[in-house]
């Protein structure tokens, strides 16, 4: 017997899954995961953009949860984390050197950051 699922969330999750391996992360989730959760503030997450996976038409807002990494990498993470979504919000702007500055700022505290 073989079974099968298909439906856009099952779609959407896969799409997801797979910008893990394009922004180098562990865990991503949409903003509709992440307002599904008991309680978000639990979990340590950052804003990665509004990106629009293949088969859909609009944009899915995309955060990664960073709590399965060491102690020192999550302390990183959220030292940074202004500064990396600041980054982030430039780049939508087409503020290009004010968000690559954010970003060096990041690198300098997170070097292997995707």
């Amino acid at each position: 017997m073989q079974g099968t699922v298909i439906s856009d969330g099952v779609n959407l999750a896969s799409r997801v899954e797979g910008l893990t391996r394009h922004f180098g992360i562990k865990i991503a989730i949409t903003s509709q995961t992440l307002l599904e959760l008991e309680d978000a503030t639990a979990y340590n997450f950052r804003y990665l953009g509004s990106i629009i996976v293949y088969g859909k038409k609009t944009e899915v807002a995309v955060f990664e949860i960073f709590d399965s990494y060491s102690k020192e990498e999550i302390e990183a993470k959220n030292n940074t984390k202004s500064q990396f979504e600041e980054g982030i919000r430039l780049y939508y702007k087409k503020e290009f050197r004010q968000a690559v500055t954010k970003f060096e700022r990041v690198m300098k505290v997170l070097p292997d950051d995707a």
